[in-house]
């Protein structure tokens, strides 16, 4: 019986170290997500700034263009 209860408690032991590295596992898992969500963010925000300096230049050229056609006339 004493064997068995030993048995019994090692089992336990195991499930519950088993238990813990899974837990583990899945905080690593879900950090590795939070980065690769702050990196698309970053990577959305970097087009974002460059849409924005490209209408910018844009509007630049186009009051360029503007000047010189009233330079023109």
């Amino acid at each position: 019986i004493a064997i068995a209860i030993a048995i019994a408690i090692a089992i336990a032991i195991a499930i519950a170290i088993a238990i813990t590295i899974a837990i583990a596992i899945a905080i690593a898992i879900a950090i590795a997500i939070a980065i690769a969500i702050a990196i698309a963010i970053a990577i959305a925000i970097a087009i974002a700034i460059a849409i924005a300096i490209a209408i910018a230049i844009a509007i630049a050229i186009a009051i360029a263009i503007a000047i010189a056609i009233a330079i023109a006339d």
